[in-house]
């Protein structure tokens, strides 16, 4: 937390939260390891693939994953702590990215870019005989059902949270600071162990995040910690774009001498027009629809422009 916390630079950041589905969460508990990484790469590259192409910016990204909620069930996502900053990939020059109260690209776009970079991971793992499929996934063995099956988690609800921290950065740190060496809860959230029960404190969405008592069974208890045990060697927190190990210092102390500087301006995404009658106004004509997501036929030759594009 400490390490974190002395990186960060005097511009707002972000509290993202990507979550897989409840369709895929059986097959992600019997291939961890593999799962596990996918995630926190797709998300990672959903918001690197966004910025650059509204923004042409190279953006910067920590991640920490978790697989657990308040009761302790198997709820794997992944969270990252986004600036609003990073670097032209044109030119390498540093850039100040807008930081309004929601974050500067829609979750309306980062949702289904990232279940198809996600998908796609999974597809190559299978079709590359990577995945380990048994008990009730056992008939996914057959290409058909494996097809069928991600086309239902396709149709499901893909979440992707994204909102400024409530209280600041050093917050959001300082949160998930608390459990990289720790599993699912702190013993200060464990109440009492009486009748062969086990009670603790859980947050309630319901009611405002009071804190309420929860009991489980002991042997339930115990199965539930045990379902987040990370592989042997996993590593749960990764660093992406300029705040990868390989340069972050440099990268930092550029953007610090740049937000010194008052010409520091907010990089505004360019429009995208058309080449004929430049036009920022685009309409697809038409499209084709597949097992697995919307892919846009290219025009024809015989397509000519006119200024009602």
């Amino acid at each position: 937390m400490q390490n974190r916390c002395s990186e960060l630079l005097p511009v707002p950041y972000f509290h993202l939260v990507f979550t897989l589905p409840s369709e895929l969460r059986t097959l992600c508990y019997q291939n961890k390891r593999l799962l596990y990484d996918a995630l926190l790469k797709s998300s990672s590259e959903t918001i690197q693939d966004a910025a650059r192409s509204k923004f042409k910016t190279e953006i910067g990204s920590f991640t920490v994953l978790h697989t657990w909620n308040q009761e302790l069930s198997y709820h794997p996502h992944a969270h990252h702590v986004v600036p609003a900053c990073g670097f032209s990939i044109e030119d390498g020059s540093p850039m100040l990215l807008p930081n309004g109260e929601k974050f500067f690209i829609s979750t309306k776009v980062l949702s289904p870019l990232f279940r198809g970079k996600f998908i796609a991971r999974v597809k190559e793992l299978y079709y590359n005989d990577q995945l380990h499929l048994s008990g009730n996934l056992s008939e996914l063995n057959h290409p058909q059902n494996f097809e069928h099956y991600l086309s239902k988690a396709c149709r499901s609800n893909w979440v992707v949270y994204a909102k400024r921290p409530f209280a600041s950065p050093e917050a959001v740190i300082k949160y998930l600071a608390s459990y990289i060496h720790r599993v699912g809860i702190s013993a200060k959230r464990l109440l009492s162990f009486e009748n062969n029960k086990v009670t603790f404190l859980v947050r309630s969405r319901e009611d405002k995040s009071k804190k309420r008592p929860f009991t489980l069974p002991a042997a339930e208890f115990c199965r539930r910690f045990l379902m987040h045990i990370l592989p042997k060697g996993f590593k749960r927190v990764r660093y992406f774009g300029f705040l990868r190990n390989h340069g972050r210092l440099t990268a930092l102390q550029r953007l610090r001498d740049f937000l010194k500087s008052p010409t520091a301006q907010i990089q505004i995404p360019p429009k995208i027009c058309c080449p004929s009658c430049h036009s920022s106004k685009i309409e697809f004509r038409r499209f084709i629809k597949t097992h697995t997501s919307p892919k846009f036929e290219p025009y024809t030759s015989n397509y000519q422009p006119n200024n009602t594009c």
